[in-house]
């Protein structure tokens, strides 16, 4: 087993290697039985720490993959090991469905591709799913059988949240709707979107669904150092003011904006206050003063039309958005 893992990656590494592993535990590729790597043997073969490769397994362990006991280590388990626990008023095929979603990540659209697989490419006598609620539409409910596909776009704040849909919906003959982390519940039924960065609050909020989320990377947009460079053109170099709420949060954000504010032509100093007005006061008179999405979206109307104050909007990622739309066979809007 050698897996590729990237550490510069907004994907945590353990769930990069959670997933790697899951898929190889799914295709077959690590059969039922076979022992996961022990510890340290694995952290020196995918280059990563004891806690990191600790913290995938346990994932796996988790979601029914794989049992870790003493002395033996980390075996996959064959079905007959996994639990397999009805729910009230459950059927045997409802209950088939739902495990597969949970214990394993497969969608209806999987299922149906292993089954061809497994009767020579013919294509199964499975019925259409209805549009209504349960666990068999829940599992399906990202392949709509008429009229533009509803998605849901996940953000911790409401502003993101609207922002992102609207740059799915500008792109494909979809319906995308915000989903602000700050509301209470959870979305309905249908596809869903989230950025990487919300992947914990996600699985701790609403675990059954995880499965059925599709996560892509957010970057700032380019387009912002041309918006900053219009507050002071004359300047050969800039000293931009990043304003956040909190200090960790403060130097990841800087270190993204790095890309699209580089040096020496940008300077970028942060500024961590729990009244980020205050940053309009801080920063010289000229200075441009930027607000992370969360932090913007809970200024005041006068702050957000100060001539200095700009966002940091953020864009999804054009390839791993398109491999989203690929995965739900969405239709580029226009044609």
């Amino acid at each position: 087993m050698s897996y590729r893992l990237h550490a510069t990656s907004p994907i945590p590494l353990y769930h990069q290697l959670s997933e790697a592993l899951r898929a190889d535990i799914v295709s077959g590729a690590i059969a039922p039985g076979d022992l996961l790597p022990p510890l340290r043997a694995a952290a020196r073969e995918w280059g990563v720490n004891l806690h990191t490769v600790r913290h995938a397994y346990r994932a796996l362990a988790e979601s029914g993959l794989v049992r870790t006991t003493a002395p033996r280590g980390t075996v996959v388990l064959r079905p007959s090991d996994v639990p397999f626990v009805s729910l009230p008023g459950e059927d045997v095929l409802s209950r088939f469905l739902r495990d597969a979603r949970e214990l394993h990540g497969l969608t209806l659209h999987d299922i149906r591709r292993q089954l061809e697989r497994q009767v020579g490419g013919a294509e199964p006598d499975m019925p259409e799913t209805p549009a209504t609620s349960g666990p068999v539409a829940s599992l399906d409910s990202a392949h709509p059988r008429t009229g533009p596909a509803l998605v849901y776009v996940i953000e911790c704040s409401t502003s993101q949240a609207i922002d992102l849909a609207q740059q799915v919906q500008e792109r494909w003959l979809v319906t995308a709707k915000p989903w602000s982390l700050e509301r209470a519940g959870e979305p309905p039924a249908g596809a869903l979107i989230a950025t990487y960065f919300h992947y914990n609050d996600i699985r701790a909020r609403w675990p059954k669904r995880l499965s059925e989320v599709r996560f892509a990377s957010i970057h700032p947009d380019p387009a912002l150092a041309a918006r900053v460079r219009a507050i002071v053109p004359t300047e050969t170099r800039t000293t931009v003011i990043l304003c956040e709420r909190e200090a960790e949060k403060a130097r990841n954000v800087a270190a993204d904006l790095a890309a699209v504010l580089p040096s020496p032509a940008f300077e970028i100093r942060t500024l961590v206050s729990n009244n980020p007005t205050t940053a309009l006061h801080v920063a010289g008179r000229t200075q441009p003063v930027l607000f992370a999405p969360r932090v913007w979206s809970a200024l005041g109307a006068a702050a957000r039309a100060a001539p200095r104050a700009r966002e940091v909007g953020d864009v999804l990622d054009p390839a791993e958005l398109q491999g989203v739309a690929d995965r739900f066979n969405w239709r580029v809007r226009g044609d």
